[in-house]
């Protein structure tokens, strides 16, 4: 008991500790305050990658986009039903955004997107912001501008469809703050958090069906300038004319002979996604439109056939639970890699055995077998490539070797499909039937992952059937090097994880590094620590001798100093996790603070950090693991004067006293 008491007792009346506690507030302080914004960066990115991408994102990195998107769309519904929820195509090109009104320009990313579903495979419907008051509103097909004007009382209307879908927004139970700003100024003529036309005569829309255009969604820091508080002021009226330029691109990359091609659009709404680097390039504008446009719909040729449609993008959504890394190598397999499968004669459902020409069963390597025959004898499937080359794998799924003319076993025709009295096939829907040898009625017996190529082996004595499944793009029997096959080569399939791994990569090496040299930099508070305790015990080699005359040990009186070391940890760590807390939570009305002193004190720009607000979240998992390492910093600091004090003698401290 008299540990604790001596050690608060100092704690308490040597003033001297006042600069160990400050030492170890600041440092505390400084780490947490790092920590918590480097942190949240991090997590704002892989946060923001998500929501703008999504689960898994199929892409060829090229402006002529890649054809059969809407093929493997459809394909991944109905090979992955329990997987895939949703898959949307996106085209991505560049060009000129001029506003009609004032000839206000601004080169453009212009991202063409089916809208309803593309907000199914993300959160860019979170980041709309007319379509948060008036939910629904928002499209990117053929509409008119909406006139404000006013009620038989005189009060400000919107048109009908604007009235009821605020309603609709009010009786979802929208933030109260969001909802008194609202009230405050519904509406206006000029800037403004809304800003829409008006007329002197009832709420209307523009008349005329020549009036009638298509929609096009803006980046809120493309047009509109951010105010001190963190909002918009918006200067452009909902539904304003808008003319955006595109270049189309032909199939072989260069300039369509149309040359530009200029469209009027309207602005149907803006979106803020938070990362300054889209909000202030991008553009959104119909799927369907812009592939018209860039001449990526199809086209028939001057022989009559036709050039299939393009899409640069396939963006798919996941079912919940289902691990991104599996359902992407599922994907890619399923993309490129033909693959044996095995089922049950009697019905049992298909497992994958291994890839043919592949020794591991997970490699997603495209091997681009054309199984001709597929035969077995004994236990090795034997079957011939598209090149003549005989091949034989091990039904365990071993691996595959290559094997001469001479060693194929010798099959007659329909031979290799039969078992006992019966014969088996696939049917066109990819279905396995069997069938009586005399040709009675076919029995489904399971389906299969599609209809298999060249032909299956059936083992009688397993109930086992064995087919090759053909690769998605091996399916599409196109000729190799044309156009269409080197856009689809270069295809890839990636988690939203690793198409941002690059950066994702950098902002945690930046936080690691940084973290590092402020923990290099609070080493100087345990040096001082151990200093001022020093000191103390200095200063306290009487009492130290007195205590020890009355009995005390000394490994009590070592941790005495332990636990008045620990005590100036646990008060410095309070105290600055408190003011560490209180920073982060208001670092951005500090800074907003700061710049309005002046400019040059700014120290977060959203051009240069991406986002455009600073992280202000403390994690509390992070914030124990700093007080308890700065406890421990302390009581490490005190721990050579501790053991100082522990040696001295009882006699040699009371000599001259």
């Amino acid at each position: 008991m008299y540990k604790l008491f001596l050690s608060l007792r100092y704690l308490r009346k040597r003033l001297i500790a006042i600069f160990a506690v400050a030492s170890v507030t600041l440092c505390v302080f400084m780490v947490l305050v790092v920590i918590s914004v480097m942190g949240g960066f991090l997590e704002m990115v892989k946060e923001r990658s998500r929501g703008l991408l999504s689960d898994i994102v199929i892409d060829n990195a090229s402006l002529q986009g890649f054809p059969y998107y809407q093929e493997l769309i459809d394909a991944l519904y109905s090979e992955m039903p329990d997987t895939v929820i949703k898959a949307t195509p996106v085209i991505y090109n560049y060009g000129v955004l001029r506003v009609k009104k004032t000839n206000y320009t601004k080169p453009v990313k212009v991202v063409g997107i089916q809208l309803e579903e593309y907000q199914q495979v993300n959160d860019f419907a979170n980041s709309l912001y007319y379509d948060r008051y008036y939910p629904g509103t928002t499209s990117l097909g053929l509409q008119r501008q909406p006139l404000a004007g006013v009620d038989q009382r005189g009060n400000p209307r919107l048109p009908p469809e604007f009235e009821q879908a605020h309603q609709r927004w009010l009786d979802s139970n929208p933030d109260p703050d969001k909802v008194a700003e609202y009230n405050e100024r519904p509406f206006s003529s000029g800037p403004g958090s809304r800003v829409f036309e008006q007329t002197f005569g009832p709420p209307s829309y523009v008349a005329g069906e020549e009036e009638e255009l298509h929609g096009v969604i803006i980046g809120c820091d493309l047009i509109n300038e951010r105010t001190k508080t963190g909002n918009y002021d918006r200067y452009y009226p909902l539904g304003a004319e808008m003319l955006l330029t595109l270049l189309p691109i032909t199939p072989k990359g260069t300039l369509s002979a149309e040359g530009a091609i200029t469209r009027v659009l309207r602005y149907a709404d803006d979106s803020r996604t938070g990362v300054f680097e889209i909000d202030s390039t991008s553009v959104y504008i119909d799927f369907d439109l812009m592939q018209r446009i860039l001449r990526m719909d199809r086209q028939e040729r001057v022989d009559g056939s036709f050039v299939p449609a393009r899409a640069s993008q396939v963006l798919v959504r996941l079912a919940d639970g289902v691990d991104s890394r599996a359902a992407r190598t599922r994907i890619e397999q399923f993309w490129k890699v033909d693959t044996l499968w095995r089922a049950d004669l009697d019905g049992g459902g298909a497992e994958r055995v291994f890839v043919p020409g592949l020794p591991d069963p997970d490699s997603v390597q495209p091997y681009g077998i054309l199984g001709l025959k597929l035969h077995r004898a004994g236990e090795k499937l034997y079957w011939a490539d598209q090149s003549g080359e005989a091949l034989r794998a091990n039904l365990d799924g071993s691996g595959v070797e290559l094997v001469s003319a001479e060693d194929l076993p010798q099959f007659e025709e329909g031979d290799w499909n039969v078992a006992e009295e019966y014969t088996y096939r696939v049917n066109i829907n990819g279905q396995i039937e069997r069938l009586s040898v005399p040709g009675t009625d076919a029995q489904v017996l399971a389906a299969t992952r599609r209809v298999p190529i060249g032909g299956f082996a059936v083992d009688g004595d397993a109930k086992k059937i064995y087919w090759i499944q053909r690769g998605f793009l091996h399916d599409l029997e196109i000729e190799p090097f044309s156009d269409e096959w080197m856009f689809l080569d270069k295809v890839t399939v990636e988690t939203w994880q690793e198409r941002q791994r690059p950066f994702i990569n950098a902002v945690e090496k930046e936080k690691v590094l940084v973290v590092s040299l402020f923990c290099v930099v609070s080493v100087v508070a345990v040096v001082l620590i151990g200093c001022i305790f020093y000191m103390v015990v200095e200063k306290k080699t009487r009492d130290v001798g007195i205590i020890k005359s009355l009995g005390a040990s000394s490994s009590g009186v070592a941790t005495i100093f332990l636990m008045y070391g620990a005590a100036v940890g646990v008060v410095g760590s309070i105290l600055g996790t408190i003011g560490g807390v209180i920073f982060v939570r208001y670092i951005n009305e500090i800074q907003d603070a700061l710049t309005k002193l002046n400019p040059n004190l700014q120290v977060w720009s959203p051009d240069v950090y991406t986002f455009d607000r600073i992280p202000n979240v403390v994690d509390s998992g992070e914030a124990t693991i700093i007080v308890v390492v700065a406890i421990f910093a302390s009581m490490l600091g005190a721990l050579i004067p501790a053991l100082l004090a522990a040696r001295v003698w009882p006699v040699d401290a009371l000599r001259y006293e």
